[in-house]
Parts: structure tokens; sequence; C-alpha cells
């Protein structure tokens, strides 16, 4: 029973986000999709069209070779590939599961020591559990739309485990469908607003005949937009662990996501500063320590993101059969 109810309350969240998502889109265009592109709206945030429909629009690099691989759903292939997914999904979650039940979590400080082993072990097994669990029921529920509108797949995560950067990680690789209704709804109205009101006082200046104005956006008026955006996110999480676990709330989602804010911020100043990635760190193998960079602030930190979720045993509810988890289990 509480699983339907938290099926039913997180399909809820998903809504309200991919609503709030929508009223950005200007009504005259939004007015003329097709139930086939609301549908893929609602599952994906992206109106995908067939490709012969005149789209014109590029997608970005992650999203072209997701599409490439599998230009028709109802291909062998695809149908090949979704078997597989979910399997792997269920076996990752049957071994984390088993690995966090064996391994009670006691976890009270706010942040992990990298040092200590069993603690880092803890948190990348409950990591692996929730990110499995999200990936299959998102597969679950988008497969046969994508399977009947015959579209293009769209991924939700494109390997967060090979993130190089916390900017990677959530503009490129975390939770696609979510990461886009922040964006659309937070990033660029926050961003256009700025750029609008510095545009309109370079217009009312004397020296507007005399220098020409600048397109690119001021790097503080982007970090004031990163900045919106995460602290939105980090309300909506806390929003939803009140929903789902109120005696868990106690803002740990909040500060979770402001800190993850202020470290992409100064990531990115840190970069332009020192020329990282245009004048040097060019070569592949520089992939390697920002790799290990990226994965270290992700376990210190994890602590107060997954803390709430682990305590209320919200992700222990996937029903894995005893049998397994006992054979499991003595593997560990």
């Amino acid at each position: 029973m509480r699983v339907c109810g938290v099926c039913v309350k997180g399909l809820g969240f998903f809504l309200v986000l991919r609503f709030a998502q929508a009223s950005v889109h200007s009504r005259s265009a939004s007015s003329k999709w097709s139930t086939s592109q609301y549908l893929m709206f609602l599952a994906t945030g992206r109106k995908q069209l067939h490709p012969e429909s005149g789209n014109t629009k590029s997608p970005r690099l992650h999203e072209t070779q997701s599409q490439e691989a599998y230009a028709s759903c109802r291909s062998t292939r695809f149908l090949s590939f979704a078997a597989r997914k979910l399997l792997l999904n269920v076996a990752t979650i049957s071994v984390a599961k088993a690995f966090c039940l064996k391994h009670d979590y006691s976890w009270n400080a706010s942040l992990l020591s990298l040092l200590d082993l069993h603690g880092v072990m803890l948190h990348l097994a409950y990591g692996f559990l929730m990110y499995s669990e999200i990936d299959f029921f998102y597969h679950i529920v988008t497969i046969p739309i994508f399977i009947t509108l015959d579209v293009p797949y769209v991924p939700i995560f494109q390997a967060p485990y090979l993130a190089t950067s916390l900017q990677d990680f959530w503009s490129r690789r975390w939770n696609h469908p979510v990461c886009a209704a922040f964006h659309q709804i937070i990033f660029e109205p926050t961003l256009k607003a700025l750029e609008s009101k510095r545009q309109a006082l370079h217009s009312s200046s004397k020296s507007r005949h005399s220098r020409k104005f600048n397109k690119k956006p001021k790097p503080i008026h982007l970090a004031i937009a990163t900045l919106s955006t995460f602290l939105v996110s980090g309300l909506f999480h806390e929003y939803c662990v009140l929903v789902l676990m109120p005696e868990q709330m106690n803002g740990s989602n909040l500060a979770y996501f402001t800190i993850h804010g202020c470290l992409c911020v100064l990531h990115v100043a840190l970069q332009k500063s020192l020329g990282f990635g245009s004048r040097w760190g060019l070569h592949w193998a520089w992939n390697i320590p920002c790799w290990f960079g990226t994965m270290c602030h992700l376990l210190v930190t994890a602590p107060l993101f997954i803390a709430p979720y682990v305590k209320s045993k919200l992700f222990m509810l996937f029903p894995v059969p005893e049998t397994v988890l006992i054979f499991v289990q003595r593997l560990f």
C-alpha cells in the first residue's frame, strides 16, 4: 500500500513540475501541439518531433548521440536494449539493497569523510540504489510511450558516474527531464530578466553611441541564475521530503543544493580565471583527476541528500525476493 502511495505522490510532483514548465511556453505555440507532442513533453520535458516534421532546432550532443543510436523505438535493437536496461537495473537494485540491509545506516554527520571506507561504501550503495530505481521506473513509464509514438529514445541519465565536473553532472548527466524543467522555469527567465535590465540601462546611457552592446551574458548574471536554480531545486526537494516523509524534513536537501550551486559557480569562475579547458588542460588525461575530484565532492556531501530518504526507508520498498537478498548478502 505504501508503495502505491509513494508512486502516486511521486507522479504528482512530476506533473506539478511539468505543468510549471509548460507555463513558460507561449500559449500560441503550445496550442498547436499534437497529442503525441503533449505526451512526449510530459514524459521527457521536450516536445520531440519526428525528423521529417520540420524540427530544425539542433539537439545537444548527448541527445543527438542517443537519438541516432535508436532512430526507431519499434526496432528489435531498441527492444533488446530496453530489456537489458531493465534487467541491469533490477540486478543493481538487488545487490545494493542486499548490501544496505546488511549494513544499517546510522549516519548523523552532515558530511562524509573520505577516510571512512565503510561510510563511503554504504553511501555508494545507497547512491546506486536510488539511481537504479529512478532509472527503472522512468523506463517502465516512458518506454511504452516511445514505442507507441515511435519517436527517438530520450534517456533520463547520461552516465552520471562519469561526470568530470559538478556542472557536467547537473547540466548534462543527471535527470534530464527535471533538469530541463528547472532550466526553463528558473534559469532562463532569471537570466533573461537580468540581461534585459542590463540592455535597458545600456540603451539609456550616454555611451550607447561610442560602445557596442555585448550580447554575451555577464558572468555575474549567469552566477545569479545558476544559484537561483539550485535554490529553487533545493526548496522543491524539501517539499517532496515534507510530503513523503515529514518526520525527516530538516533542511538538509536545501543545504545540499545550495552548496552544489555555490561549488558550480566557483568552479566556472576558477576555470575562466586559470584558463583551464581553453589554454591548457585539453588533453583527455585531465579527465581522470577531474572525475576523481567530482566524485569526491559528490561523496562528501552525499549524506545531506541521501539521509532523509534512507532513514525513511523509501528506496527500500522495491520488492526483491528474500532468497535473492540472502544469496547476495553471503557474498559480502
